[in-house]
C-alpha cells in the first residue's frame, strides 16, 4: 500500500508528538487525553467530544 504525502507528514507529527511524552504509558495516555480534549474543545468545534474518561476536568492523580 502506497502512502500518499499527507499521511506521511501525519505520521511524522505523531511520532514529533509522541517523543515529547513522558516515560511511564499510564502519564503519557494522560498526556494524550489532555490534548485530545483540547483539540475538541478549542480547534473542532464541529465534532463530538472523545469518548475517553473525564480526566482532562479532573485529573484524579497529580504527582510531582
Amino acid at each position: 500500500m502506497r502512502k500518499s504525502k499527507e499521511d506521511v507528514h501525519l505520521r511524522f507529527q505523531a511520532v514529533m508528538i509522541a517523543s515529547q511524552l513522558p516515560d511511564k504509558t499510564a502519564e503519557a495516555l494522560l498526556v494524550l487525553d489532555y490534548a485530545r480534549h483540547m483539540v475538541v474543545a478549542c480547534l473542532d468545534e464541529t465534532s463530538e467530544p472523545p469518548m475517553t474518561s473525564s480526566a482532562f476536568s479532573a485529573p484524579s492523580k497529580a504527582s510531582h
